[in-house]
């Protein structure tokens, strides 16, 4: 009857179980909450963009076979990127998620407006200005220049999800303190006195080290990796296929630059504040401020 009732079961008959399954509790909410604020900024830059060039022009900007394929690497590699990232011992320090908060949060909200209103901005300018901007010239103007657009597309898409990565994964409040009626102040459980340095860290992740700990999961750096490598091969060799035509080497550069915009824009989103549920009372114990919400 009381297991039935339990929600949760310990096997091993060591209540430290308890911390492990808070922790990776943790990690797969966050990590859902990384993956779900990647699939709407894609899909709704994907979704505005097209609508907006076929109300205009008549024809949508993406093709079919380019929208599934945006879809099948960003579903597919995105998911295995975003959703396998590891716990955190930072995790721990930050206040428990409560039943009643939203799961898209403002700061997600934040994000996800101001990526995508910077890549449909420069994406519109693109595909009505493109020609100017980029001198192109001759028959195969139209299609360098449709495939230069698909291919800076992907390339935010990359970029985000590297921002992704390195914002919402890593906490970014200060450590979790539990201050009682008499004044004493009780340490969060599970503290090591070598996270004063991760605190310290994990706070500048919300200034500008987007690239702090671009190695430690080799499954996000083979990801990125497998997807420019099939990008190239569909741009380059699957013309046919996916309706494009081989680009320059300055063309592939510029797709980039385009794309590591998104981290200075990222930085500004940054200094944009949202408001944020002030936490309940833990047993009695006030919390103190902490640092900026999770983003």
């Amino acid at each position: 009857v009381a297991k039935e009732s339990a929600d949760v079961i310990i096997l091993d008959d060591n209540f430290t179980t308890i911390v492990n399954v808070a922790k990776w509790g943790r990690t797969i909410y966050i990590n859902i909450q990384k993956f779900v604020q990647f699939q709407l900024t894609v899909n709704v830059v994907a979704l505005m963009i097209n609508f907006l060039s076929a109300c205009i022009s008549g024809s949508g900007l993406l093709t079919v076979v380019q929208l599934l394929w945006v879809n099948l690497i960003m579903d597919t590699l995105g998911a295995l990127a975003l959703a396998t990232e590891p716990p955190n011992e930072g995790l721990m320090d930050r206040p428990p998620v409560r039943r009643d908060v939203s799961f898209i949060t403002k700061a997600m909200w934040r994000n996800i407006i101001g990526h995508s209103v910077y890549q449909l901005a420069v994406l519109l300018v693109l595909n009505y200005n493109g020609k100017q901007l980029l001198r192109l010239t001759g028959s195969d103007a139209t299609a360098i220049l449709k495939t230069f657009i698909f291919n800076a597309f992907v390339f935010c898409q990359m970029k985000l999800a590297n921002i992704r990565k390195k914002l919402i994964m890593n906490p970014l409040s200060t450590s979790v303190y539990f201050v009682n009626p008499s004044g004493a102040i009780k340490n969060a459980p599970g503290r090591k006195k070598k996270e004063v340095f991760n605190e310290i860290n994990s706070r500048e992740i919300e200034k500008i080290t987007f690239l702090r700990g671009m190695f430690d999961s080799w499954i996000f750096v083979g990801v990125m990796v497998s997807t420019v490598i099939f990008q190239v091969i569909i741009v380059q060799f699957l013309g046919t296929f996916a309706s494009t035509v081989p680009l320059s080497w300055e063309m592939w550069l510029l797709s980039i630059l385009i794309g590591a915009v998104s981290m200075p824009v990222a930085i500004v989103l940054k200094c944009i504040p949202v408001e944020r549920e002030n936490a309940k009372h833990h047993n009695g114990y006030d919390l103190l401020p902490s640092g900026p919400e999770l983003a």
